[in-house]
């Protein structure tokens, strides 16, 4: 009786040994041909170069909606199979931007953006587009969570993230050339923050943040000078703006406004002699010109 209990145990057992086996054998050949048949499919989807991204980013190129949807297709793609790729979202955020699609753009960095909250890329780009549809509101509160990133952030997220290699190859990139990537990212980042916060008519706050950026070593110096200099002449402190203005004209920085805003700020001082001369310097239409927009225009939404 016992031998034909253990034998029934046996083969019991072994039957269940082989249904696992089985089972484990399906499943891991269906899986595997799963995953042959997505990347056969993104394979199928890949652009051949990414040159045209580039060409955007530059504005070396005009936008082409027929090529800028099959990356959109692409990029979808990615994130049906692999949901975990922020990049990807990134990605389609700057395609549907540069379509003019800005709340398609904006809920994919907002994706991107809750996928990886402290990474400095997503923050800066819902700024950006924040600030460009002029919600400065909106746009301080990104530009300030981005600025408070620092460099390494910056290189590990962009370095470790897959789907920014072919981009960053075809640019060439280095962690030296990243680094003053990330440089001229952050001085813009600050330069929107600052006038978001003149918009605002914040200029207590303004001050603060050109004044930080010039304390940073970021590149334009002499704008972040002028910057500083009519947030004070706006909070009327004229001996503080003459100082910040004579600074942008020593750093090269020499717009009719900033002779304006020096001639008038002199002016308010009772230097009214000394004040003609810089007023003078201003062509007779710079008050109707808006610098910061101008500069602000030349800012565009980065890939990485």
């Amino acid at each position: 009786m016992f031998n034909k209990n253990l034998l029934h145990f046996v083969t019991s057992l072994g039957k269940r040994v082989l249904t696992l086996y089985l089972l484990f054998f399906l499943l891991f050949h269906i899986f595997a041909d799963e995953n042959k048949i997505k990347a056969k499919t993104l394979n199928s989807l890949k652009p051949e170069s990414f040159n045209y991204l580039i060409n955007l980013e530059n504005n070396s190129a005009p936008s082409d909606e027929k090529k800028t949807a099959s990356y959109i297709r692409y990029f979808k793609k990615i994130i049906q199979y692999m949901p975990s790729v922020s990049g990807a979202y990134g990605l389609l955020g700057f395609c549907y931007y540069q379509e003019g699609k800005f709340k398609e753009a904006t809920s994919w960095y907002k994706k991107a953006h809750r996928s990886h909250p402290n990474t400095f890329l997503f923050c800066y780009c819902l700024g950006i587009i924040h600030f460009k549809n002029q919600d400065y509101p909106k746009a301080i509160q990104y530009l300030e969570n981005a600025a408070s990133l620092n460099t390494e952030d910056y290189l590990n997220f962009t370095t470790s993230t897959k789907i920014y290699l072919p981009l960053l190859d075809i640019s060439d990139e280095s962690m030296n050339t990243l680094s003053l990537r990330f440089k001229t990212h952050l001085s813009h980042c600050h330069t929107l923050l600052a006038m978001g916060y003149y918009y605002s008519k914040d200029f207590s706050n303004m001050f603060g943040s050109a004044n930080h950026a010039i304390s940073l070593g970021l590149p334009d110096q002499g704008f972040f000078y002028y910057l500083a200099g009519l947030a004070a002449y706006e909070q009327q402190k004229h001996e503080i703006a003459i100082k910040f203005f004579m600074e942008s004209l020593k750093n090269n920085f020499k717009h009719p406004k900033v002779y304006h805003y020096l001639g008038l700020s002199l002016k308010n001082m009772g230097k009214g002699p000394e004040a003609k001369k810089f007023i003078i310097a201003a062509t007779p239409q710079i008050e109707s010109f808006d610098l910061l927009q101008s500069e602000a225009d030349k800012i565009t939404l980065p890939l990485y």
